[in-house]
């Protein structure tokens, strides 16, 4: 069944060609030295933040070109029909995409390399030999590879996630939604990659890990001439130290004022999975905001699976009493906290 979705070579080619190339693979000089990145993280964890800092540090040697199987998923003809048909059909035209947008990963690599152009590759890095594939590509051309992960618990990233879903939902009316089981699965995969780095199974000529927001690394590793890393490798560490930091007063406030805003915007199908990421967040908030933390899953919890309607009540439908209305939302939003978080700052950098 999944076959039947995957794009025509042709069509493939054509959308490669005359859509994907001018408008993701085209900023960017070739370089005698390029330099791939490649950004690791579960979803929502904040990568895309990070891409600015990356371009920025590229501009003066030839500027990046910025790619990812996610920004080439809606060059597919059937991108839009993810909004309707059936739970299988559904199922399989998803599959279908990711298919056919990988692909397309394979020839921006290959494009980019041909012409020596420096590549930020926005990535999960969850799957190993996937990873190992795209830095070799990279390597055998000549490249100097970096690898980046951005750290954090799957509380933050679980509501990055919805957050970003309810966002484009807003502005666009179509969101982007990655489920709880697939986070979950990158989120166990990228230590696994992480750890492959450190042993040298995926071989990369530098290494860093940043808290979302950016601040000094958590840990920086690179290799010498001798091709040895110059620092204890531990990036499979410093990522898991990270999901199980404690967070500040400002981090453990920011997420319940972000939670709770997004609680109200959210439709009810979503609430159970912002629940989760609520209960998630306990071990790690303040002991001031865990009361907070507490009330606002159950709030949730109700929502995602509300009590059955008492027999007697249904048979008497409710009529409003006199004065009450119906009220379909706040009229008032909460005041908002920062748009991607509060810069979570420095802490203590392993290898530096």
């Amino acid at each position: 069944m999944t076959d039947s979705h995957r794009l025509p070579p042709d069509v493939h080619e054509r959308i490669f060609r005359e859509r994907i190339v001018p408008e993701l693979l085209t900023s960017a000089t070739p370089q005698t030295h390029p330099v791939a990145i490649l950004l690791g993280g579960q979803p929502g964890v904040g990568k895309s933040s990070t891409k600015g800092a990356l371009h920025e540090a590229l501009v003066s040697r030839g500027g990046a070109v910025d790619f990812s199987a996610d920004l080439m998923r809606p060059y597919h003809t059937g991108f839009t029909d993810l909004l309707r048909g059936d739970e299988r059909v559904l199922r399989d035209l998803d599959t279908a995409i990711d298919e056919d947008a990988r692909a397309w990963v394979d020839k921006a690599v290959a494009y980019a390399s041909d012409r020596r152009i420096n590549v930020i590759f926005d990535s999960n890095l969850a799957n190993a030999e996937r990873a190992r594939s795209i830095i070799a590509q990279f390597t055998d051309a000549g490249y100097q590879t970096e690898v980046v992960f951005i750290a954090g618990s799957s509380a933050l990233s679980r509501l990055g996630v919805l957050e970003r879903y309810q966002r484009q939902i807003e502005e666009q009316g179509i969101g982007a939604y990655c489920p709880p089981k697939i986070h979950d699965r990158n989120y166990q995969g990228v230590l696994g990659t992480a750890k492959l780095i450190d042993t040298g199974e995926i071989v990369v000529d530098a290494v860093n890990v940043y808290r979302r927001g950016g601040g000094n690394p958590l840990h920086t590793n690179r290799r010498n001439a001798h091709r040895h890393w110059v620092n204890e490798p531990c990036a499979q560490q410093a990522i898991a130290d990270e999901r199980l930091r404690p967070w500040s007063p400002t981090e453990s406030s920011w997420f319940i004022s972000k939670a709770t805003d997004l609680a109200d915007r959210l439709a009810d199908p979503f609430a159970g999975d912002l629940r989760e990421a609520v209960e998630r967040a306990q071990p790690l908030l303040q002991p001031v905001d865990r009361l907070a933390g507490t009330a606002l899953a159950a709030k949730l919890a109700a929502r995602a699976d509300p009590p059955a309607p008492s027999p007697a009540r249904a048979a008497f439908p409710q009529r409003p009493s006199p004065g009450q209305r119906k009220v379909r939302g706040s009229q008032q939003a909460p005041s908002p906290p920062p748009a991607d978080g509060p810069s979570l700052g420095p802490g203590p950098a392993r290898g530096r």
